[in-house]
């Protein structure tokens, strides 16, 4: 089927679609098609016949997955390779433990785990942010993406179709649940997107997994637009509830509830990216102006505006490019300084001993500034690949 074909053929998907207004008209449509289940995403398009040599392999926080304890990933004998095309960074948004002689912050380790594993015609994505604090959720968070990476890397092979592509990432959900059990660790949330080229063509495609609560979106410069492949349904995010987990949850099951595959042309210099809440929830109305606490979420426009910004001041430099890299990073650089007030009281609250309780009674002043500070202080992870 061609793509002007494919087009015609599948409905549009509800993403979000931003753009300045005068342009709108000028923006191309994107055609998704998304699915709860895997079987009902029925795109049979053949992809090309994809490497299995690895280009780049990079995962974090710091060692991210390379110490876990299970067989090694075919063609990663190191996980610090890393390029602007494909790209990630993990860190913490927590203040300060004022307390502590060490240089730490609360909330340590992160528990938020990213990988990019960049083939020559395809590239994997794994984005697990681990259920609450500790050490378990962390190893939660390796284990799914470990799992994940293992999996598509073995049956780089077999992704003959679009449709095989899906079936093998519900294979990695199941893989990913059973290693998490085996480690004894406890929940976390799996977003995963493989980039591919099509069979016979300069195009590309996106296949994306998504359980829990970090999203994944597709950057396209050249239309203007930023795109939430699976938005939240609802108007306005619960920050505090992930949606859906892999885990030992509901015994030896995981939460499903959330589930959802979905499928996207792509072109080049697109970048697709995924973010863990720590990022996105930065980027909604209500975390950015705490004045418009329960509007309805822009995520996906506030996202542009930033994107948008940076990129055009940067590409007022002759010739520059702005890269998967430079997504990451000025995302991530304005999640810190959104929330830099935020982490300012939270350290001074510790400094006085006061608690979110007796802080109105004890500290009027700091309980105002407490209310107005926008942002929310999470662990935060971001993963990207621009098509070239």
């Amino acid at each position: 089927m061609s793509f002007s074909n494919f087009r015609k053929h599948f409905s549009f998907g509800n993403s979000r679609q931003i753009q300045p207004e005068n342009q709108a008209k000028k923006v191309a449509s994107c055609c998704i098609r998304s699915a709860r289940k895997v079987e009902d995403i029925n795109v049979n398009q053949k992809v090309a016949s994809l490497s299995e040599e690895v280009l780049s392999a990079y995962s974090g926080p710091d060692e991210g997955i390379a110490n876990l304890d299970e067989e090694d990933i075919p063609g990663c004998r190191s996980w610090t390779q890393r390029r602007d095309n494909a790209y990630g960074m993990a860190f913490s948004l927590y203040e300060r433990d004022v307390n502590s002689s060490k240089e730490v912050l609360c909330g340590d380790p992160v528990a938020d785990v990213f990988a990019v594993v960049n083939r020559e015609n395809s590239t994997f994505l794994a984005v697990a942010d681990g259920v609450s604090w500790g050490h378990k959720p962390k190893l939660a968070a390796k284990c799914a993406v470990h799992a994940t990476m293992a999996t598509m890397s073995r049956q780089i092979a077999e992704m003959k179709t679009v449709k095989d592509i899906f079936a093998i990432m519900n294979s990695c959900l199941w893989d990913a649940q059973r290693c998490i059990l085996r480690h004894k660790a406890t929940l976390t949330t799996l977003s995963v997107a493989a980039i591919v080229q099509l069979s016979g063509q300069d195009k590309w495609a996106a296949c994306t997994m998504q359980i829990g609560d970090s999203p994944i979106f597709v950057y396209k410069e050249t239309e203007n637009v930023i795109l939430e492949l699976a938005p939240c349904e609802d108007q306005v995010k619960c920050l505090i509830d992930s949606g859906g987990c892999l885990g030992p949850l509901k015994g030896d099951d995981p939460d499903l509830s959330n589930l959802k595959f979905c499928y996207i042309p792509v072109a080049k210099n697109d970048i697709v990216f995924i973010t863990s809440d720590g990022i996105a929830d930065n980027y909604r109305t209500g975390c950015l102006d705490k004045a418009k606490k329960g509007e309805k979420d822009c995520l996906a426009k506030n996202l542009f505006e930033r994107v948008n910004s940076v990129r055009q001041e940067l590409q007022s430099v002759n010739n520059y490019h702005f890269s998967a890299q430079d997504l990451c990073a000025c995302l991530c650089s304005q999640a810190k300084l959104l929330t830099d007030e935020l982490r300012s009281v939270r350290e001074t609250m510790q400094e006085k001993q006061l608690t979110k309780r007796s802080l109105p009674q004890q500290d009027p002043e700091l309980y105002g500034r407490y209310l107005a500070a926008p942002g929310k202080l999470d662990h935060a992870c971001i993963a990207a690949f621009e098509v070239r």
